[in-house]
């Protein structure tokens, strides 16, 4: 029997809208409807950038989404200081005051979000306590919940991020921000990326999972939490002491693991999750396709390669409905159960996928109905797709074809 996600009881009650997710009373599917609703497949009304603030705030979800920041005043404030403080902000709009994101969604429409905000504090005598950091914060920065107070802020923070990468790699203080792009646009592609890679470390928190050509190259995608902070600690260390010539030359070759250990950080290195060898051993040419599963599963608003997601069932999923409960399976499996994406993938070439959960996963549990639609969505047919023995270069020219050939399959099958 399942267990409810939010008090663990066991319980075969699910929700309503989707059937996914186990809840034990209606009071712990309130609890948790402030995250599940941008994962829910009929939700009851129109998801908004409130929402999606709510849900990272209380969710396992990093806030990315453009829109969203944009909207609630994160794509104008200048450094992780005030981002703190504008989250503290928000936390005890929701937390502490009870405040709904239909309503917020409802202040900022009507363009008096700024206005509300305040008056909620002062409702509940923020103003005559000095010692509400985040009121005083607050009441101190209007202008960032304004966008005509700062409509290019995102082209400022690109621009101080690129500006920053430049000096860090040795560039001229005084070449302008036009300058720096229009020289890197002329560098060969993998030091192109490179350098993006560097405007995410020593510009900003790290590359998001929103940018796999990051999040996968550089590793982040074998930690659990999307942050991934000992990584971001490593490659710290690692530009600190290593040449931006060092480091490109170390990518294109697949040899940063061997970079990091010459540059005395072996003991780091080793404390990393096994995986991180392994991909940074293949990146960037062959990034196994089980990484792109993961960015679509926990990212889907993320660019991700469609045809790597045809080993794991995609293909036996005839519509968006299923392709979703597939994909929201899936991002359980990273997320909730902790499986190992080597193994997974190990178990998808095999055409066991369904059989490895059942036998290695001691806490892997759904009704009936989910295990009938995860038998026959996860009956693969990998070993006829891919050859065994294969590099994973000569796997993804496979993959194309059977996609290509996927494609073409549909297409007639759809035809009078």
């Amino acid at each position: 029997m399942r267990t409810c996600v939010v008090c663990k009881t066991p319980t075969k009650k699910t929700c309503t809208g989707c059937s996914r997710i186990t809840y034990c009373s209606a009071q712990c599917q309130r609890k948790h409807w402030i995250c599940h609703i941008i994962d829910c497949e009929n939700p009851g009304r129109e998801i908004t950038t409130a929402d999606r603030l709510a849900a990272s705030l209380f969710g396992h979800y990093i806030l990315h989404d453009k829109q969203t920041m944009s909207d609630y005043g994160f794509c104008r404030i200048s450094g992780p200081e005030e981002v703190k403080f504008l989250f503290l902000v928000y936390h005890e709009m929701f937390q502490v005051f009870g405040i709904k994101p239909p309503t917020l969604h409802k202040w900022r429409v009507e363009g008096r979000l700024y206005q509300e905000l305040i008056a909620t504090y002062e409702r509940a005598g923020a103003g005559e306590n000095p010692a509400n950091k985040n009121f005083l914060w607050l009441s101190e920065h209007p202008q960032i919940f304004y966008s005509e107070a700062g409509e290019n802020r995102l082209k400022g923070q690109e621009d101080y991020m690129a500006l920053k990468a430049w000096t860090y790699i040795g560039g001229s203080e005084s070449t302008s921000p036009e300058d720096v792009i229009e020289e890197v646009d002329n560098w060969p592609y993998r030091r192109r990326i490179c350098f993006l890679f560097y405007m995410t470390m020593v510009g900003s928190d790290g590359p998001p999972m929103d940018l796999p050509v990051f999040w996968m190259d550089y590793g982040f995608c074998v930690f659990t939490d999307h942050i991934a902070e000992p990584l971001q600690k490593l490659y710290s260390l690692l530009l600190q002491r290593c040449t931006f010539e060092e480091f490109c030359d170390a990518y294109a070759t697949s040899s940063l693991i061997t970079l990091m250990d010459r540059k005395g950080l072996r003991d780091a290195r080793r404390k990393m999750p096994d995986a991180l060898e392994v991909v940074l051993s293949q990146s960037p040419d062959n990034i196994s396709p089980i990484w792109h599963l993961k960015s679509f599963a926990l990212s889907p608003e993320a660019n991700y390669r469609w045809g790597a997601l045809i080993p794991y069932g995609f293909a036996n999923c005839p519509d968006r409905t299923e392709s979703n409960q597939l994909r929201h399976f899936y991002a359980r499996l990273f997320t909730e159960w902790k499986v190992s994406p080597l193994q997974l993938h190990n178990a998808a070439m095999q055409d066991c996928i369904f059989e490895y959960l059942c036998d290695s996963l001691p806490t892997f549990q759904v009704n009936k109905t989910e295990k009938k639609f995860l038998r026959r969505v996860l009956g693969t047919h990998n070993r006829r797709i891919f050859i065994e023995g294969s590099s994973t270069t000569e796997q993804w020219q496979t993959l194309y074809e059977w996609t290509f050939a996927f494609i073409l399959y549909l297409a007639f099958s759809a035809s009078p």
